[in-house]
């Protein structure tokens, strides 16, 4: 049976996260520091 993730504490530092955009960008969140963030995930169905 999975076991749900654990929620950190509000004002945690956030994991490092490297991703590609729409466009094929690579994107870093280190890459915005001191901005608000919101991802936004969604399956890419052909």
């Amino acid at each position: 049976m999975p076991t749900s993730p654990t929620r950190p504490p509000i004002g945690a530092t956030a994991p490092e996260v490297h991703l590609r955009d729409e466009a094929g960008n690579d994107w870093r969140l280190d890459g915005h520091l001191g901005q608000t963030v919101v991802l936004i995930f969604h399956r890419h169905i052909h």
